[in-house]
């Protein structure tokens, strides 16, 4: 089928049966993504663009696994439905689980790194957050200590 205007894309799409219709919520969307084919690259990662070219990957089964991990951990630490897991985090793979997981069990709230401690603290109290996911004082003392205040 070539595409020629916006009707033949329309029409393309139409046909292609969407798996992940009729999912309920995102963690549903996830598990019937990874059924479709579980050793898929999901995600990759690299800190250093000098090691672009070598990333760190995931597959969508060991994705799912690290997500279902994540959210178990926020369960057992008594993370209800409804409560809210704040993160204050760059962009790394513990960011995404941080989101993926902390939905799975609650709400999960993304608070800007850049914001000050002041304004964090403002946003952590009017969402009612329950958890606050953070790095540690290492790599970025900056982000620690806003959110330390």
């Amino acid at each position: 089928m070539k595409l020629r205007n916006y009707q033949d894309i329309v029409a393309l799409e139409q046909s292609i049966p969407d798996p992940l219709a009729g999912q309920s919520n995102t963690y549903a969307m996830i598990q019937a993504g990874a059924a479709i084919n579980p050793s898929a690259p999901a995600l990759s990662f690299f800190l250093r663009t000098e090691n672009h070219h070598r990333p760190a990957t995931w597959t969508y089964a060991e994705w799912l696994s690290d997500i279902t991990r994540t959210a178990n951990m926020l369960h057992r630490l008594g993370l209800k439905k409804g409560e809210v897991v704040a993160f204050v985090l760059p962009n790394l793979p513990e960011t995404h689980l941080a989101i993926w997981g902390g939905e799975t069990a609650g709400i999960a709230f993304a608070v800007n790194t850049l914001l000050d401690g002041d304004q964090m603290g403002e946003l952590l109290a009017a969402a009612n957050t329950r958890w606050l996911i953070t790095t540690g004082p290492f790599p970025d003392r900056e982000v620690w200590t806003r959110v330390e205040a």
